[in-house]
């Protein structure tokens, strides 16, 4: 996955100085890059990234509203998932049905509507419910990763008040 950036004014782009080949680990906070429509300084998307050898970027943590912006999608990707099932939903009609998401979607994330509406147009039914399915799990990957991030740190944290007692009420 790319590094985002978030211009104010043409959404989401791919950073272009954030990139590597050698692999590890880097955390972004407050940088800014130019837009490459308008130029105009866009927040990088602030976190912690893992690159593998093929410079590929894995989110390690993501802020919150990321998080968010990406569940606000799931559920009607849910739903078109669930009415593309249906063998009897025309290729053609399941072409509509998408479109729709695709709209919402472009308001969020321009780049990422335009690939879902590559990717599935004038393609049959089948095609079609795969894409939306693929996209289902990396939704669902990432989110189940920050959610199991923040109760690990919760448990962490009871944990450490646990032994922080004990230790307390030997001393």
């Amino acid at each position: 996955m790319p590094i985002a950036v978030l211009c104010p004014t043409h959404g989401p782009f791919e950073s272009r100085m954030f990139r590597s080949k050698r692999g590890g680990t880097v955390q972004l906070l407050n940088n800014l890059e130019g837009c490459p429509r308008c130029g105009r300084l866009s927040p990088v998307i602030d976190g912690t990234y893992a690159f593998d050898e093929r410079g590929i970027a894995t989110a390690l943590s993501a802020p919150a509203w990321s998080i968010d912006a990406l569940r606000a999608i799931q559920e009607p990707l849910r739903l078109v998932a669930t009415k593309l099932a249906d063998p009897a939903v025309a290729d053609d009609a399941a072409e509509r049905i998408v479109e729709r998401v695709v709209e919402m979607l472009e308001k969020r994330d321009a780049a990422t509507a335009a690939a879902m509406r590559a990717s599935t147009k004038g393609k049959p039914r089948s095609k079609v419910l795969a894409v939306v399915m693929a996209m289902l799990v990396a939704i669902g990957a990432v989110v189940d990763l920050h959610d199991a991030g923040e109760i690990a740190g919760d448990v962490g944290a009871a944990i450490a008040d646990v032994f922080d007692d004990r230790k307390a009420s030997s001393d």
